[in-house]
């Protein structure tokens, strides 16, 4: 009886990372910030935006939090070390960019937002001393994601067109990431991020 009383319930931990109060300093970290607490007052909290794209593709995508007035969205992340070169990392191995030029176009393609001025990601600690951090997605960064992001619709769009249009079933007869080579073995250059050589120098 106590399960299915409480199935729909969120139990926070007595200690540890999830604990009532590590939520509390994290929220008091955020609060020590005047330009974080600006940007959290007045803003919808996970709004849904869904639209379709040229090819036909519907898309959909939740922003933690976004403001229409302000033109600003905001992704929240709880993290062990929101130290810059840590985020560098996490940036490029989590494809977060990617992620905001996504929820960056559901807000502008929905309506909800004309054109999105900022894009920031806040990081908070789940452990002391709880830094609270905001990172800003620079607009040629804005730009370049964006143009990505067009590549991988496009290419998904393509990929479900063959599925459904000419019924292919077999993926080998779908070209991968050999289509990026620039020679015609379908051998790529491995591309060593420069952060990893630097580890080297």
């Amino acid at each position: 009886a106590f399960a299915k009383d409480n199935e729909d319930k969120y139990f926070v931990d007595d200690a540890g990372s999830e604990s009532l109060e590590t939520m509390r300093e994290m929220i008091r970290a955020c609060k020590s910030n005047k330009t974080i607490v600006k940007l959290l007052e007045k803003t919808d909290y996970q709004k849904t935006f869904i639209w379709k794209e040229e090819s036909g593709l519907l898309c959909k995508t939740r922003p933690d939090l976004a403001m229409n007035k302000q033109a600003v969205i905001v992704n929240i992340k709880t993290t062990q070390d929101s130290s810059p070169e840590k985020f560098r990392r996490d940036l490029a191995n989590n494809d977060y960019p990617l992620q905001a030029a996504m929820e960056i176009r559901g807000a502008e393609q929905s309506g909800y937002i004309d054109k999105v001025a900022k894009y920031y990601w806040l990081l908070v600690e789940k452990t002391a001393p709880y830094n609270a951090v905001l990172y800003e997605l620079e607009n040629e960064d804005m730009k370049w994601f964006s143009d990505a992001l067009d590549f991988y619709l496009k290419r998904c769009s393509e990929v479900l067109r063959r599925i459904i249009d000419e019924k292919v079933s077999d993926y080998t007869e779908i070209r991968g990431y050999d289509e990026r080579a620039d020679n015609p073995h379908g051998v790529i250059s491995a591309d060593v991020p420069l952060y990893y050589k630097d580890t080297y120098s």
